[in-house]
Order: C-alpha cells, then sequence, then structure tokens
C-alpha cells in the first residue's frame, strides 16, 4: 500500500518541525516498509526512553539504519535542539504500543 494521501501540518515549535522532517525522511527512505510515525506532543514526553514509535512493516537491520540516519538528519536539521528517541516496532505490536503510548 502506497502512501496516496498528503497530510500537510504547521508547527510552531522546532520539536513539530523535527518531527514532521523525521517523517518526511522515513517515508522516502523506507517508502511501502514504514506504516505510521506516532510521536507526543512534547519531546519530554516518553514511553520506555522513547518519544516516538516508528511502525514498519518489517524490523530488519536495514530498516533500523534508515530510522537511525533519518534520526541525525533531522536532529542536524534542527539545529542539534531536540533529541528524537525512536522505538521501532513491527505492525503486528503497533496496538499494543500506541495504546500505551497515549
Amino acid at each position: 500500500m502506497r502512501w496516496t494521501q498528503h497530510l500537510f501540518l504547521r508547527f510552531n515549535d522546532d520539536w513539530g518541525r523535527a518531527i514532521c522532517y523525521f517523517a518526511q525522511r522515513l517515508r522516502e527512505s523506507l517508502g511501502d516498509l514504514l506504516v505510521s510515525v506516532v510521536a507526543g506532543p512534547r519531546e519530554d514526553f516518553m514511553f520506555h526512553g522513547c518519544n516516538v514509535v516508528v511502525v514498519v512493516r518489517e524490523d530488519t537491520v536495514d530498516v533500523r539504519r534508515k530510522v537511525v540516519e533519518a534520526e541525525r538528519e533531522a536532529e542536524k536539521q534542527h539545529g542539534w535542539k531536540v533529541g528524537i528517541a525512536p522505538m521501532i516496532v513491527r505492525e503486528e505490536e503497533e496496538s499494543f504500543y500506541l495504546e500505551a503510548f497515549r
């Protein structure tokens, strides 16, 4: 399933802009392997030491490498002012983690 819809978000803070940039980089590098990106309203909103849940169809070393690269790019793009700490979960685990992240 390809991303066929567009979502435009506008944020007034570094955290929101960094997450949008991070999600865009993930979509470009992972394509159909990316299911969703879920972030809390603030950088300090943490769940098991993570502030972003990245849901993927396959959890491989290559997928994890691309997530880390996107994380670094987003943090660098925003002057290292934000810290993205992603938790990578498979699609089958999504409901458990997202319920706990609420």
